[in-house]
């Protein structure tokens, strides 16, 4: 699954150029307070550094719990706060190591190629403390007129909605496509447009998950089960599409034969175009 935002869910499922396509994303970098590094992770065959941005440096320990539960080791793990300045030759990030067990002096040298190469920006690391990000954690930027009926902003709030709303879609197309076609195929009673209506279907599914990936940390937590269910899905439900198109399935009426053809026909066009 290829994604525009970094997320450490969808990391196991990126292949390099997404890594490198995710990380080239400079909005992110704008808006982000802190940072955790890991190095030497396997993305696809190759072993390379991810730098994993959070808006807020709250979402820093749960994180690193998370990380350090799927036994990623600590000595190829480096976290903290993050800041963006004008530097001599353009933009400068500055990266303050509040945690892990990663060399310092061994972290510029190791990520800031990356950040040079793929970022076009300077990087600079320096020493801090678990204190600094706890002082971080408990420093609020002033919201400007605050409303007393939520803490959210409306970015927040209207990133929410879109979120949930594509949930409740992917839990409709489960109903009403998904399911029946895995019935089938557990019954070896596949039709002819399966595997093109699964992939069809399964759009909805990639549309909540990209959702899901620039949520806030609070609804990421709350909805965590169902994107990991959903990330599994997604993989056995594209093996089990590619499968059915190994299969000959004759068609069963002259409307799905109809539809076929101009499936292909449509395929046709964007080689042609």
């Amino acid at each position: 699954m290829a994604t525009n935002t970094l997320c450490y869910e969808a990391l196991p499922q990126m292949k390099f150029a997404d890594l490198k396509k995710a990380t080239k994303e400079k909005s992110q970098w704008r808006k982000a307070t802190a940072v955790i590094l890991l190095f030497d992770y396997k993305i696809g065959s190759k072993k390379t550094p991810v730098v994993l941005p959070l808006r807020r440096a709250n979402q820093l320990k749960p994180l690193l719990k998370q990380i350090k539960a799927d036994k990623h080791p600590n000595q190829k793990l480096a976290a903290g706060l993050l800041s963006t300045s004008k530097g001599e030759k353009g933009p400068k990030i500055t990266f303050k190591m509040t945690h892990g067990g990663y060399q310092l002096d061994a972290v510029a040298s190791k990520v800031g190629p990356l950040f040079q190469g793929w970022l076009k920006m300077e990087f600079e690391a320096e020493q801090g403390t678990e204190a600094d990000a706890e002082a971080a954690e408990q420093t609020t930027p002033p919201t400007p007129n605050p409303s007393p009926q939520s803490e959210d902003s409306p970015e927040t709030q209207k990133q929410r909605q879109a979120t949930t709303d594509t949930l409740n879609a992917a839990k409709t197309v489960y109903k009403k496509s998904i399911a029946p076609i895995v019935k089938r195929f557990k019954e070896k009673a596949n039709a002819l447009m399966d595997a093109d209506e699964l992939r069809d279907a399964l759009k909805a599914v990639d549309d909540f998950m990209n959702h899901y990936q620039n949520s806030d940390a609070e609804l990421q937590k709350k909805l965590a089960p169902t994107y990991k269910k959903y990330q599994k899905d997604q993989q056995q439900l594209t093996k089990m599409a590619a499968h059915l198109d190994q299969i000959d399935i004759p068609p069963q009426s002259p409307e799905e034969l109809d539809a076929a053809l101009v499936r292909l026909q449509q395929e046709l066009d964007q080689y042609t175009a």
